[in-house]
């Protein structure tokens, strides 16, 4: 069983972003829609991580490395503001908390149910 394309991926393969973003009905779904806010959004996530881990950059130039996170969570700021309302609220209180990790993982679908609260 092979892996999903990434956003990135899905980027470079986008055809009409009308037509995918119509047929959406899922955080999942709309990652088929490569130009969609919510496959731009995931991307930059996915940026964000390659560039916390890639130690050797961080090492070699910390000051480059810094600015490449500086302007990568920047990207996505931006591009969260850019989501169609409603924006899910799980996904919204995460944007606003910088759970970035989080956030990735719930449009992805690989988060883990919340415990439930017993009263």
């Amino acid at each position: 069983m092979s892996e999903p394309a990434s956003p990135t991926a899905l980027l470079a393969s986008a055809s009409s972003p009308t037509a995918l973003l119509a047929s959406a009905s899922s955080p999942t779904a709309l990652l088929a829609s490569a130009s969609s806010p919510t496959a731009l959004l995931a991307s930059a996530l996915e940026e964000r991580l390659s560039v916390i881990a890639d130690r050797a950059w961080y090492e070699r130039d910390a000051a480059g490395h810094l600015d490449a996170l500086r302007r990568v969570s920047e990207r996505i700021v931006a591009v969260a503001q850019q989501l169609p309302l409603p924006v899910h609220p799980r996904l919204k209180h995460y944007l606003e908390r910088c759970s970035y990790d989080k956030a990735l993982a719930f449009l992805s679908g690989t988060q883990p149910e919340e415990p439930s609260h017993a009263h």
